[in-house]
């Protein structure tokens, strides 16, 4: 063009530039823009546009985005403001994240609305919609936050991942908001938990309470009541709280809301049932509302179940000192606050039923009650209140609540540090306050705060007692951080001479210590603790736990030196006396150095010393594994040399033989029969129940099966049916309906079936507990029954 004195125009120019920037050649390209300058010619502001959006589709944006600053300045040196929102979004959607992040600075006013939960968010839901990965969209919104763009980044794409009901990347962001330290909400979880109850998917519902209790996020009374336990099997409560177990959920949190739910679902049968056979307190504070709302349709059975309760917690904390709850006062509050409320016609049939129920309230109750309720019902209660009135009672305990100020153990460490900067300016006693404190931030392991809080407390003159130093100790034992638990420990024996940790505490940190490889330490302060003249008997049943705890660290080192060394301590120290789980502990530390011979002369030892067989089980489940594979190989056994181990079947009788000198023929036969089940060997197990005969035990057979069921061991239960087929002795419905409660708790409605198809096979009539089990399981996973109940 030059030649024949053309003059290049902006087309021209725009084709160059954009033929050097997609193929990479961008110093060339900016050669151009060079000449174009000198020339006085400007490419317009929607080409520069489209000459970005081709640099990055192409992949030339540039390693630290370079190119792009460049382009934008460009852009910005043309003196015009250009919407790139559509741009931004044309590269989400085509799936270049982060060069569409990193363009959104360059909006004007982008950061002025960063406190709004709604800013860029339409960049984050495309994000979304787009199916970027997970971890990438995690990426971009700490991005995001980073540059104060959206503080909010993180919920706001948890809120459109859960609208589009995009369950993978919800955990992700989950996750990443926990990890952030940012407080997650119960109702976050919601949706997920309702994505899986609507689609009748117990397992799946269940895998999500999982992740919330893996997450230290355990659901509440509220999203158990709502929005968990509804969407699970309630024919067989007891079941169905093994479940809940099973998926991390605590008995105490998973009781009372269980029975909320069959209250609600009027399954007034299992809920009586329910209440009569756990043995877990039930939360009456959690109850009252639900039972009060159930009344006007089942008031006997309802009002039946109220006393029922009453009795049990009455039974469980029975306090002299103080006077009794007033559950039944609370009751009927509950009643007038509830939707449908009170009638002046319920009132003379509701109060008999109390009567007859032996349900009393107190005058608090009684007085509460007229201030809330209308003229004629004031009326009613006065004519008919003098049958339940029991002056003995105390108060409602809901309405204590109201009245009372927060109490620092229910502050959180923001509050406290607030609390103690007023107790401070008003010359108050603070100690209580900081010891709260203290073992919140230990037991975050907060340890820079917890060092400076104690240094201000000295230099304000007010030293740190004993039992709030051995407090904070025991919080960072419970976190597992040794290094500081142990300069606790070395500083409470400096400031505090005369002061004596109590057993507990020093054992557990020793196990501490053990667990961290410094086997050594823990040793020279057992020793230590253990010389010093222990005031008060120590109850040996109470802290037999920590004991075994630390010995069975001990023999997960294989250092038998070192767990022999720690038993004599605590023995000797008068902490643990001999039996099969403290000394069990010598014959483990044999096992899981592999040393089978060792365990068994551990074992004669034991025996020969203390009367006791510990581990008899394991090792005969060790030599029976050891046998087999022995067996397999076909190794010869060098009977010439005297050097030589004994083989796996003489430990295998000497340790039968063992058994039936301390305990019997009988129960060695048992436990030969309980080994090669457990060790995955029925046609063994078979042999054994043969040998046995007349002398088989059923009862502790019967006991071994709920054992097995209880521990979740279906494979046990099944080699066990193989083993006993053909058996008349045994009860083998009984191991098939344990072998079924065990699915039912996992929800495995496919090996349920098959148990019904085994029984089928075998000709064996399934009981009618049986199959009403088996179709709950069946018809909760949507799959055929194949049977009538």
């Amino acid at each position: 063009m030059k030649s024949v004195q053309m003059t290049p125009t902006n087309i021209t120019y725009e084709a160059m530039i954009n033929a050097y920037g997609i193929s990479g050649q961008l110093s060339q390209m900016k050669q151009v823009f060079a000449q174009m300058k000198q020339s006085g010619v400007a490419l317009p502001q929607n080409q520069l546009v489209s000459l970005l959006l081709r640099l990055v589709k192409h992949g030339q944006a540039g390693e630290q985005f370079e190119n792009i600053n460049y382009v934008l300045k460009l852009i910005e040196d043309n003196g015009g403001n250009v919407d790139l929102s559509r741009i931004v979004l044309q590269m989400i959607h085509f799936g270049h994240v982060r060069e569409a992040v990193h363009l959104l600075p360059s909006f004007p006013h982008i950061r002025r609305n960063n406190h709004l939960y709604s800013n860029a968010s339409i960049y984050i839901q495309e994000m979304v919609h787009a199916e970027v990965e997970p971890d990438l969209v995690v990426e971009m919104c700490k991005e995001l936050r980073q540059q104060e763009i959206n503080l909010f980044s993180l919920q706001v794409a948890l809120e459109c991942s859960l609208r589009e009901k995009k369950e993978i990347l919800a955990w992700t962001l989950l996750k990443a908001i926990k990890e952030d330290e940012i407080p997650l909400r119960q109702h976050y979880f919601w949706p997920l938990l309702h994505m899986n109850a609507v689609v009748n998917e117990p397992s799946k519902l269940l895998e999500c309470v999982h992740k919330m209790t893996e997450m230290d996020e355990s659901p509440d009374l509220e999203t158990l009541k709502d929005h968990v336990i509804p969407g699970l099997m309630l024919s067989h409560p007891e079941l169905t709280l093994k479940m809940l177990m099973h998926a991390g959920v605590t008995v105490t949190k998973a009781a009372s809301p269980l029975l909320i739910v069959l209250i609600r679902n009027n399954m007034f049968d299992q809920a009586f049932e329910f209440v009569r056979k756990t043995k877990v307190p039930l939360s009456l504070h959690d109850l009252t509302a639900t039972l009060a709302s159930a009344w006007p349709a089942k008031p006997r059975i309802i009002t039946s179940l109220l006393a029922v309760l009453i009795h049990k917690k009455r039974k469980n904390t029975a306090d002299l000192q103080h006077a009794e709850e007033d559950w039944g006062g609370q009751f009927l509050l509950d009643m007038a606050a509830s939707r449908a409320g009170l009638s002046v016609e319920q009132i003379r049939p509701l109060f008999k039923e109390l009567w007859k129920n032996k349900i009393g309230i107190s005058e608090s109750s009684a007085d509460l009650l007229m201030t809330r309720s209308n003229r004629s019902i004031q009326e009613a209660i006065r004519n008919n209140i003098s049958i339940i009135l029991d002056p003995k009672l105390g108060h409602p305990p809901k309405e204590q609540e109201y009245n009372i100020l927060p109490h620092p153990k229910s502050m959180t460490v923001e509050e406290l540090d607030g609390h103690i900067v007023e107790l401070q300016a008003k010359g108050l006693n603070m100690r209580g306050t900081l010891r709260k404190l203290l073992l919140k931030h230990a037991a975050r392991n907060e340890t820079t705060r917890v060092l400076n809080l104690m240094r201000k407390a000295k230099d304000d003159g007010m030293g740190l007692s004993a039992g709030m130093m051995s407090s904070i100790l025991m919080a960072y034992i419970s976190n597992k951080n040794v290094d500081v638990a142990f300069e606790m420990y070395l500083s409470i024996q400096e400031e505090h001479p005369s002061f004596t940790l109590d057993c507990y505490k020093v054992i557990d940190l020793s196990t501490l210590c053990v667990e961290n490889g410094r086997g050594q330490e823990a040793v020279a302060l057992l020793q230590e603790y253990t010389s010093k003249e222990i005031k008060k008997t120590i109850d040996t049943k109470q802290i037999r736990r920590n004991c075994r705890n630390l010995l069975i660290a001990a023999a997960t080192t294989c250092s038998y030196e070192l767990t022999r060394k720690l038993f004599s301590i605590l023995h000797s120290g008068g902490l643990v006396k001999p039996d099969n789980l403290t000394l069990g502990a010598l014959v483990k530390c044999k096992l899981n150095s592999g040393d089978l011979t060792g365990a068994v002369e551990e074992v004669k030892m034991i025996c020969k010393s203390y009367g006791h067989l510990p581990m008899k089980i394991e090792i005969l489940i060790h030599l029976i594994h050891q046998f087999k594979d022995r067996s397999k190989r076909k190794d010869p056994v060098d009977v010439d040399s005297k050097e030589s181990p004994s083989t796996p079947s003489d430990l295998l009788e000497c340790i039968i033989n063992l058994i039936s000198q301390y305990h019997g023929s009988v129960q060695a036969h048992h436990d030969l029969l309980f080994a090669c089940l457990e060790a995955g060997h029925p046609y063994d197990a078979r042999n054994a129940l043969q040998s046995m005969g007349k002398e088989l035990d059923v009862n502790k057979l019967n006991r071994q099966v709920d054992r097995y069921s209880k521990m979740e061991r279906d494979d046990v239960l099944l080699h066990l049916i193989t083993a006993s087929r053909g058996n008349t002795v045994i009860d083998r419905q009984k191991i098939f309906s344990s072998l079924l409660d065990v699915y039912y708790t996992q929800s495995a409605a496919d090996k349920g079936l098959s148990l019904w198809t085994m029984m089928q096979e075998e000709d064996m009539s399934p009981s009618q507990p049986f199959l009403s089990t088996l179709a709950s399981l069946l018809a909760t996973n949507n799959m055929k029954i194949p049977f009538q109940t």
